[in-house]
């Protein structure tokens, strides 16, 4: 597992999912699509710390603690947030994960064994992409959803590239 690979394509997520962000209106926060789903401030409040989040916890094992104080601490932290607040988190988040990939080596990467309850034990690498990345990328494509849904003008590239407009097109 390469390590510019994963901290490009977790920086990528935070790049994309700031992005899309940007187009929450207040109003937005209380949107729930279905009674069992999260209301957009509940995504938002997720994907303000799910990235770091999950990258220290499969770092140090955490998940074994099955308390998850840590989680439920920063849940807390970003309950209740205004739009405003949620940008600035997302940017924090970056930095924080730029700070903890440079403090991982590549060899923890490959030796290193990583606990989550839905992938068991994997080497850090390999666990980083099942959840931290792809926890990332769902939570993202959910906010893409909830805000087409919600009237908003975004296309693909928005949601991938974090762009206004595709590189090519196909015509």
């Amino acid at each position: 597992m390469d390590k510019k690979f994963l901290f490009d394509s977790v920086i990528r997520e935070c790049e994309a999912i700031a992005y899309i962000s940007k187009n929450i209106k207040e109003e937005y926060l209380a949107y729930r699509p279905a009674e069992s789903m999260w209301s957009t401030q509940e995504l938002m409040e997720t994907l303000s710390f799910i990235g770091i989040y999950t990258a220290e916890a499969l770092y140090h094992n955490d998940f074994k603690d099955k308390t998850h104080d840590r989680y439920y601490r920063m849940v807390e932290k970003h309950k209740d947030q205004t739009i405003s607040e949620y940008l600035t988190a997302l940017d924090d988040q970056k930095g924080q994960l730029i700070k903890f990939f440079e403090t991982i080596k590549p060899e923890d990467l490959k030796k290193r064994v990583a606990y989550h309850p839905l992938i068991d034990k994997l080497p850090l690498g390999i666990a980083l992409q099942e959840i931290t990345i792809k926890f990332l990328t769902g939570y993202k494509m959910q906010l893409f959803v909830y805000l087409k849904t919600l009237g908003e003008e975004l296309i693909g590239a928005n949601l991938w590239s974090a762009k206004d407009s595709p590189f090519y097109s196909y015509e």
